[in-house]
């Protein structure tokens, strides 16, 4: 990957739209100042462990453990069901994927040839990927903008955003800046082609294609990204001739091509495994809409007010019908400063409407207009921030050029806020104990919150903790098996330690 960073800085520096940046002079600068500052607020990463699903995915999984395994990366054993995970004991074998992501499994093989079980050296190639997408933000912003300013604002706030926390921190989560990795760069290949001659547009064109390819195959909210590649032709290049179908065959042809291809893998070869299985928010059809506009504008909230972003449940599904007054008004005054944010950048920069679409085209996969099992999470927000973070830098470059001390201060406020927000997260996702504390002090409602707790107690041999937490998970209508079993193998722990051939420790470490 890091020749692929390389050649990008290539590309951007031998591009006609990079010609003021080049002037400057400062590209490498910017691009070292985004290097330390990635590795300054994910070092404490390093010392974390493996957490939550790394451990059915990486830990206990003999899937990845030997190279021989590859050939089961195109047959049905690749695919992992949800109850596998959930109810049966360790070893697993499997990809850990309930939907068709050869890609991130090729890059999980290649990390356990190197790292083994190691956490180590995964949260290191987590925080390498993070630090590459934000150079390549860098890069593709101030491509398309023609400024090395806002480019480098936006890479900053995209690098900082403690909403990037729990996809760096979970190495489950990967996925979601591989698919950002590839998408990116198909877009700079994309953008670079339209400089060059045709013999080499061309090869471009086809380097766009292909990384495309290798995006959706990493996640499937990469399917979008061809309708980006029009709103750029249309808003950015205006070139109006893309709404007639003969120039529009000819320019993204090769696209859908591949987004058709990857539609009937994904529902018809290797099913997603989960989706029979996920239901309507809110249980009616009315209520899940009413529940999509609303996480839409709880996004919103979090990428804009950085300092509300903390770490959130597994299976997190807010339920609308009992959401706070409050919330709801609190949301929708974020997506009004969301529009008046878009509203001043576009009189700003006429550009500022293709990253506005950015994050509502890429929202869509994530939105749950498909339900999906996992209604909300941090991680599903990582390639749509992209467009409220470069809405953020066109906004804080403005005030520099109107108000140069005070918009320092803003955003020397911001980034450090924003730094401190991410550095703490990463502290609770040291241990699983730590996170699920923190969960249950945060959403004492969430019967999930109390469930991870209770499993993590059972696991540490805290027999007496995990039985309180565990019948709190129950009480708050817990239907997971796993419960009544941890609580069944406490009792017959807590009879044997009467007999007197028996012992049991109560409370002990590591049992």
């Amino acid at each position: 990957m890091s020749s692929f960073g390389l050649g990008s800085i290539m590309l951007f520096k031998h591009s006609k739209h990079s010609a003021e940046v080049k002037a400057s002079g400062k590209t490498g600068i910017h691009i070292l100042i985004l290097i330390v500052l990635g590795f300054a607020v994910y070092s404490n990463v390093l010392s974390n462990g493996f957490i939550g699903d790394d451990h059915v995915k990486v830990e206990k999984n003999l899937f990845y453990r030997s190279l021989v395994n590859l050939p089961h990366l195109f047959d049905s054993s690749y695919l992992a069901y949800q109850n596998d995970y959930f109810y049966k004991d360790p070893p697993y074998f499997s990809s850990g994927e309930v939907s068709y992501r050869p890609m991130i499994s090729l890059f999980y093989f290649m990390d356990y040839q190197i790292w083994h079980e190691n956490p180590f050296g995964w949260h290191l190639d987590s925080i390498l990927l993070h630090i590459l997408n934000v150079v390549l933000v860098y890069i593709f912003v101030s491509m398309i903008l023609r400024s090395e300013k806002i480019g480098l604002l936006s890479a900053v706030l995209f690098c900082v955003h403690p909403i990037q926390a729990e996809v760096v921190n979970a190495i489950s989560y990967r996925h979601a800046m591989l698919d950002a990795f590839f998408v990116l760069w198909a877009f700079i290949f994309y953008i670079k082609g339209k400089e060059v001659s045709p013999k080499w547009g061309r090869a471009l064109y086809v380097l766009s294609v292909v990384c495309y390819f290798l995006g959706v195959f990493s996640r499937e909210s990469a399917v979008v990204f061809p309708v980006m590649l029009f709103l750029y032709d249309y808003f950015i290049l205006g070139k109006k001739d893309v709404l007639l179908p003969r120039e529009f065959f000819r320019r993204y042809i090769w696209f859908y091509v591949v987004t058709v291809f990857f539609l009937f893998i994904y529902f018809f070869v290797f099913p997603n495994t989960a989706l029979p299985d996920n239901q309507l928010l809110g249980g009616s059809l009315g209520w899940h809409v009413l529940s999509i506009a609303l996480n839409f504008f709880r996004y919103l909230f979090w990428l804009i007010f950085p300092m509300f972003v903390n770490v959130i449940p597994p299976l997190y599904a807010p339920d609308i019908s009992h959401t706070p007054f409050k919330e709801t008004i609190i949301c929708c005054l974020s997506f009004l400063a969301f529009v008046v944010l878009a509203v001043q950048c576009f009189r700003i920069e006429k550009k500022v409407l293709l990253f506005l679409l950015w994050f509502i085209v890429f929202f869509i996969p994530v939105s749950n207009v498909i339900p999906l099992a996992n209604p909300v999470a941090h991680r599903f927000m990582y390639l749509p921030s992209i467009g409220v973070c470069v809405l953020g830098g066109i906004f804080f470059e403005k005030i520099l050029c109107e108000f140069r001390r005070l918009g320092y201060v803003l955003i020397v406020a911001m980034v450090l806020m924003s730094c401190s927000m991410t550095f703490s997260i990463n502290m609770l996702w040291k241990n699983e104990l730590r996170l699920f504390l923190a969960l249950v002090r945060l959403y004492p409602e969430n019967k999930k919150s109390h469930e991870v707790l209770g499993m993590a107690y059972f696991n540490l041999g805290l027999y007496q903790e995990a039985k309180t937490y565990l019948r709190k998970a129950l009480e708050m209508g817990s239907t997971d098996p796993r419960m009544q079993k941890e609580l069944k193998m406490i009792a017959d722990k807590e009879t044997e330690s009467k007999n007197p051939s028996g012992s049991l420790e109560q409370g002990g470490v590591g049992q």
